[in-house]
């Protein structure tokens, strides 16, 4: 991939972040919200890259599933 596709790639990222801890609807906490679903990217990020790496093999290649 070239820089351009991985700019685009973080900047989309960190948008979608940014954009998914801003309430639409009326909530009791933003920052209670916020928290909750900052917690869940992050979450979700992590495991995403713990499968992604216990995919990767060192010989290249995936895991048998």
């Amino acid at each position: 991939m070239d820089r351009g596709g991985r700019r685009s790639g973080v900047r989309d990222d960190v948008l979608y972040v940014i954009l998914s801890v801003l309430p639409i609807v009326s909530v009791v906490s933003r920052v209670a919200f916020a928290v909750k679903i900052g917690g869940l990217v992050v979450v979700v990020n992590i495991v995403g890259t713990a499968l992604y790496l216990r995919a990767r093999r060192p010989n290249g290649r995936p895991a048998d599933g």
